[in-house]
């Protein structure tokens, strides 16, 4: 990766790192070449998260954070794979809570019918 100076600020990445929980993008950089100090930007995706398109999402990125996400040094498709990382995730957990719910209505269906049967079973009840 290249480095850029947009801002005053010399950004010379190393690697990303992603959290998942919430949903987080980092950049880790140096400001100079020689420089063993590594750097952390962190970038929440908030509501972003919940567009559909990765491509959206990176263009929305890219706008708010335009030091750390120049294009000269950033590839889009890098950005875009990170993306989709994150919103897979999200899918699975999204689905798994899904299945969740159902095991749980279907249990709770269950009990409501079996109350049920009691409560029309006992005639000691007077209206």
């Amino acid at each position: 990766m290249n480095q850029v100076e947009p801002f005053g600020i010399r950004v010379i990445p190393i690697k990303w790192v992603l959290k998942f929980d919430p949903p987080i993008i980092g950049l880790v950089y140096r400001q100079h070449q020689k420089e063993k100090k590594k750097h952390l930007y962190q970038i929440s995706l908030n509501n972003l998260i919940f567009l559909t398109n990765p491509e959206d999402i990176v263009n929305q990125l890219i706008y708010e954070h335009p030091v750390y996400l120049n294009r000269k040094f950033i590839k889009y498709e890098q950005l875009i794979g990170l993306v989709r990382k994150l919103l897979d995730y999200k899918s699975q957990k999204l689905q798994e809570m899904v299945e969740f719910m159902e095991d749980q209505l279907v249990e709770y269906d269950d009990a409501d019918s079996d109350q049920e049967e009691k409560y029309t079973s006992n005639q000691n009840y007077s209206f």
